[in-house]
């Protein structure tokens, strides 16, 4: 985590609710996506590979992969959860191709 400490990864990952006016799919990823990337080295001192929590995403305004991976997830794993983009998420999954 932003302290040094190992976290299990699961910690990380539950329904969390986005943003008013981002309750859709698309609109959760459009947010997401819209935060700058930055490396762990130029937010944190140090080359360890540090994940932050939503909220410390949110207040750094930057994060790399995990962060935006994870945020992404919780958003969207609180849409499906709430029925709300179930069908969205489903109709926009990438189709299966036979091996």
């Amino acid at each position: 985590n932003s302290s040094g400490l190992n976290v299990f990864l699961c910690r990380y990952l539950t329904p969390q609710k986005p943003p008013p006016g981002f309750e859709s799919a698309r609109a959760v990823i459009h947010l997401v996506s819209s935060i700058p990337f930055m490396k762990d080295a130029q937010s944190f001192i140090g080359e360890m590979d540090l994940w932050c929590t939503n909220q410390e995403f949110w207040d750094i305004g930057a994060g790399d992969e995990e962060e935006h991976a994870t945020m992404l997830f919780n958003y969207l794993y609180y849409l499906v959860s709430m029925n709300k983009s179930s069908t969205a998420v489903a109709k926009n999954a990438p189709k299966s191709h036979p091996s």
